[in-house]
């Protein structure tokens, strides 16, 4: 936060005759203005002195009346949502006094500034406030907040938005979307991939979120090569407050969540906490989830000083649906939610082929005002991970897993181990403020410190384990400094340039194979420089157009390093944007427009080739790129009634690549060339609409009656753009009811509805595919994953059918 305040305006008069101060009593009448004299309507004031405590709302006009007050020392205080002000008094005679506080950078807001767009700032982005999170929140993951703003598509591996979940931007995978907490990345460091389902309920503590899409500022952790999704918790209430959610839908789907919070304790301190437990059976057979979770955070604020101490804490317990559906399967209505996870025990399925991991998250934050017109924030993190996947294997060669046996295959279980680490620090100093001129400089560094391991926890043989020790371990360790500065310069009053400047070093130690195959130590740096340059012109308060071009580089993940020798490692990606954009705000009507051109060189992506150590790993390829234009309106065409709509239209191409077919029979590979094809997963046309009925809204009751539709286009799970691996496009209705009733006691009871898929439609939003070649052998009546293309090539393939028409409820108490 970033506090210029204006000027402090005194006056004071007699207020009847000459009392003596030791009987008098007096008032302290004041107003809360910012800089352009408009009130901050429901600040919080308070007033401190000797044997005296007292503390109130202010009106709708901004003002605060102390009363019946004797004569001594008092320290008065304003908090609004943009800062605070201090003042002391010598109260000798009644006053009228009025506070500036300049409206910039929000209170919750203070350590989250520099990676986040301003308004009119030009990077292409969508805000998620307060109010809408707690619309859309009925115990979903995360995702599926963020499905109704531009170019985002959701999937969940158990049909319904609970367990594993996630989300493309622009076509753009997790892996790629770069995402905050605070300031702080939250992607795996070395797949780059987002765990939703380590963050259950984090919705019931998130108070905005914004939603980058292409290009955006600088960002600590990997490469955004397509967007970013931040979220903030920093902010707080001004009073004491509980809450308590209790949820259910179908699947057996039920949510228990209580929070609250002290509000501002002396006018310096906040706590706030809650606890959250999720379940649901899921829409794919056996694909449950167990889920808990537990926020708390402590701040101090004083003047020009904030701090706030947080930790989170998830847990889950999620049976796995990550094979998909065979396609033979998936047009049978019996066999829609067939799950092949742990069939591989003869009778009944194991029981606990299970993904079991908890994660926690420590930060604390620091804000301080250098000057009136500069301010240092810093914050220092630790995330810690830990657990397993168990999983039945039938027919294995106990010396495999370094086990001694008969010699005859086996049945066992095994647990596949992640203990990590990950902690660092940010540190950031800004002067001025975003969307006028201001400079920012700031960097940090984050350290990665991972054990991968593996442990046999049974076997049919008896007699062969002695002990459960690792049949592998590879440990990991990955260091990231970054460093960045960015300024705005106001060339008039109309013409803004903004320059955006990272750096970025990285070294990543692992065990793979070495030249000759042999695992080794190895390690690999890489050095990247992101500039990024942006121009913004006002055609006055409500519209302006802008510009931002500029390049990001990515490393490979994990499994591209420790699947690959050092000939044949993959080289990083790099992606030149350009966004062009329009906006128009006015009370009832915004509108966004954004052309975008995205080139990626050396892309990596799955073509089927082996390596020099056979694996199949991802490949570079040249040249690729996306283009689009993106189209987001808001308006009210009736006085109760308001639509909200967006499309997107775009063309997503690879320009060339080979593919390797392998071939059954002889073990070779065949290769076939591919031009100007679709990238997997990125649909030409994905649109939303939602239409909102405020049926009514008064002090007493509000209730909305809101349509929801989605319609996402053709795409392809690889990128050959064979229809064999088409997903069909599809469209989606949702109906969501919310009824809210205001009182004393009991602020708010909230009951909402949620009925998704409203027409029943059956589709798949995800899927895989792997083509080989057989020459004399059929593998579709053994395999329901086999199908055939013809001519003697197969594929096997799987989907990820989402759940068809489904409710969900909750009923909240706020205190």
């Amino acid at each position: 936060m970033m506090l210029r305040c204006g000027t402090l305006l005194l006056s004071f008069w007699l207020s009847g005759m000459f009392l003596s101060p030791a009987h008098a009593q007096y008032y302290i009448l004041g107003r809360g203005l910012d800089d352009n004299e408009q009130p901050y309507a429901h600040a919080f004031a308070e007033l401190r002195g000797p044997d005296y405590y007292s503390h109130q709302t202010c009106t709708e006009l901004g003002v605060f009346r102390f009363e019946n007050l004797k004569a001594g020392s008092y320290e008065l205080v304003l908090i609004t949502s943009y800062g605070m002000r201090r003042k002391k008094i010598e109260l000798r005679t009644s006053i009228d006094i009025t506070l500036h506080i300049a409206r910039n950078i929000q209170m919750d807001e203070i350590s989250v500034v520099a990676n986040r767009a301003g308004s009119k700032e030009p990077v292409t982005h969508s805000n998620i406030g307060l109010e809408e999170i707690r619309r859309r929140d009925f115990a979903m993951d995360m995702p599926y907040i963020l499905e109704h703003t531009p170019s985002v598509v959701t999937t969940s591996d158990a049909g319904h938005g609970i367990g594993y979940s996630g989300l493309r931007i622009r076509g753009t995978d997790p892996t790629r979307i770069n995402v905050t907490l605070n300031g702080i990345p939250v992607n795996d460091a070395e797949s780059h991939n987002v765990f939703w389902v380590d963050l259950p309920d984090m919705a019931s503590s998130t108070s905005s979120i914004q939603i980058q899409r292409g290009l955006g500022w600088s960002q600590p952790g990997t490469g955004d090569l397509g967007g970013g999704v931040h979220l903030n918790t920093l902010g707080f209430n001004y009073e004491p407050y509980a809450q308590v959610k209790i949820g259910a839908g179908s699947f057996n789907t039920q949510r228990y969540s209580a929070g609250g919070g002290t509000g501002l304790l002396r006018g310096r301190y906040t706590f706030d906490g809650r606890a959250s437990f999720i379940r649901s059976d899921g829409y794919i057979d056996r694909a449950a989830s167990t889920l808990w979770s537990a926020y708390g955070s402590a701040g101090y604020h004083h003047d020009q000083t904030h701090i706030k101490l947080l930790y989170t804490i998830g847990d889950e317990l999620t049976y796995q649906a990550w094979n998909g559906v065979p396609a033979q399967y998936i047009n049978d209505p019996a066999l829609r939610t067939f799950n092949t996870a742990g069939t591989e025990r003869a009778g009944m399925p194991h029981d606990n082929e299970v993904d079991d991991y908890r994660q926690s998250h420590m930060q604390l934050h620091f804000d301080q005002a250098l000057t009136p017109f500069a301010r240092w924030t810093s914050a220092v993190h630790y995330t810690r991970g830990k657990g397993f996947f168990e999983q039945y294997k039938a027919g294995q060669d106990l010396g495999a897993y370094g086990l001694e046996g008969s010699g005859d295959p086996s049945d066992l279980i095994h647990r596949l181990w992640l203990d990590n680490h990950f902690y660092g620090f940010t540190s950031t100093v800004h002067v001025g403020s975003p969307g006028s001129r201001y400079f920012i400089l700031g960097g940090g560094w984050n350290t990665y410190d991972g054990d991968h391991f593996g442990e046999v926890t049974w076997t049919a043989e008896s007699g062969t384990l002695s002990g459960i020790l690792p049949y592998y371990r590879n440990d990991a360790l990955k260091r990231d400094w970054n460093i960045f500065a960015r300024s705005n310069a106001r060339i008039t009053e109309r013409l803004d340039i903004t320059t955006d400047l990272q750096g970025r070093w990285i070294r990543y130690d692992f065990e793979g194979p070495d030249r000759n195959g042999v695992i080794t130590d190895q390690g690999v740096k890489h050095r990247f420089f992101n500039p990024k340059f942006g121009i913004r012109y006002a055609f006055g308060e409500n519209s302006s157009v802008y510009g931002l071009t500029g390049l990001v580089h990515k490393e490979p993940n994990r499994e591209d390093q420790i699947n690959s020798t050092p000939m044949s490692r993959p080289r990083p990606e790099r992606l030149w944007d350009t966004e062009l954009g329009y906006r128009l705000q006015k009370k009832e009507f915004r509108l966004d427009i954004t052309g975008y051109a995205m080139h990626y060189k050396d892309q990596l992506v799955l073509t089927g080739q082996l390596n020099d150590v056979g694996a199949y790993t991802r490949v570079n390829v040249s040249k690729s790129h996306r283009m689009g234009l993106e189209t987001s309106v808001s308006f009210t065409p009736l006085n109760k009634i308001s639509v909200h709509l967006n499309a997107t239209l775009s063309q997503n191409r690879i320009e060339a690549f080979e593919e390797y077919i392998d071939l059954w029979v002889s073990g070779g590979q065949e290769v076939v060339s591919h031009r100007n094809t679709h990238i997997a997963f990125s649909p030409a046309i994905v649109s939303g609409l939602e239409a909102r009925y405020h049926m009514i809204s008064d002090q007493k009751h509000e209730i909305n009656i809101s349509l929801a539709g989605r319609f996402v286009g053709k795409q392809f799970v690889d990128n050959t753009s064979r229809e064999a691996s088409a997903l069909n496009p599809y469209g989606l209705a949702d109906l969501g009811i919310h009824w809210r009733i205001f009182g004393r006691k009991v602020k708010e009871i909230e009951v909402g509805l949620l009925v998704r898929n409203l027409l029943d439609h059956a589709y798949e939003s995800n899927g895989w595919i792997y083509r080989f070649r057989s020459e004399g052998y059929d593998p579709v009546p053994d395999d329901p994953y086999a199908g055939s293309e013809g001519q003697g090539l197969y594929h096997l393939k799987g989907y990820f059918p989402q759940a068809g028409r489904h409710l969900m409820a909750h009923l909240a108490f706020r205190f």
